[in-house]
Parts: structure tokens; sequence; C-alpha cells
């Protein structure tokens, strides 16, 4: 399974509608981020372009973390990504919940960018192509499931 990596974190977009400090807001809005990238896969099959793709979903947060009315604000121009970008926040449910003093439902819209898998070289590489060990790329982060109490 491919995972998509790319979320840009700073815009989601959300309708603050309380009192929380800004401070605890953008935490809890790059939790609901990444949680939500955790989820997102890179469609597999024919057609597929070679060049990244995005697609700007809407939903909203409820205060047990529920995300419900999922929809896309704006295709990305290929159905199986759209698709994926929908599937990536359905299947996110429970998320993390919205701090306590904010009003709920929240409204947010969140851009999901796939990027295209790296090309598998046709032959091993090289002794020099190798990368050293200090070279090597950094994993993406363990996905963790939200308890929610």
């Amino acid at each position: 399974m491919i995972k998509a990596l790319s979320v840009p974190l700073a815009i989601l977009m959300l309708a603050s509608n309380g009192p929380a400090s800004a401070e605890t807001f953008d935490e809890w809005r790059r939790s609901l981020a990444e949680h939500i990238r955790c989820h997102l896969i890179y469609p597999r099959g024919p057609g597929r372009p070679d060049s990244p793709r995005t697609a700007r979903v809407v939903f909203k947060v409820g205060a047990n973390g529920a995300l419900s009315d999922v929809n896309i604000e704006q295709s990305s121009g290929v159905m199986v990504f759209d698709r994926a970008a929908l599937a990536a926040v359905e299947s996110s449910t429970p998320a993390p919940p919205p701090p306590p003093d904010i009003r709920v439902p929240i409204s947010a819209t969140l851009p999901l960018r796939f990027d295209p898998p790296p090309k598998v070289p046709l032959s091993a590489p090289s002794q020099a192509e190798t990368p050293r060990p200090d070279e090597a790329k950094k994993e993406p982060p363990v996905c963790r499931d939200i308890g929610i109490m």
C-alpha cells in the first residue's frame, strides 16, 4: 500500500467558533490534518498522472471528533484521486476532538495532495548510487488510532 505523503498542515482552514486560545486551536488543527493524512492512500491502477494532484475536501467536525458532510470542494481533475480524498476523511472518524470551548460543528476545508510514487529504476543501483545511511529517507510518522472517551 502506497501512502500519499503531502498534506499542507498550515492550509487546513477551520471556522473558529469559540474562545479557545489560538495556540490550542492551531495545535488541534495540526493534529486533525495529520490524523487525516495518515488515512490518505495513493490510488492504484492505470491512467494515473505523473504530476501531483490536489483535491480540496470540505467536512464538519463534531464535539466527539466525528467527521460528517464530507464533500469535494475542488476536484483534483481525476475521479480516483477525488474518491481517495473522500475516503481518507471518511475513514478518519473518530478524529481528535476539538477543544472543549469551541462551538461545534466546525466547518473545515483541507487540500489533500497526491504525489506520484517515485519511479523504480530498471536496473539495480550501482555502488555510487546507493545512499549512505545518513542520507537514508526518513520514514513517515506512524499513525495511531485516536481513543475517544
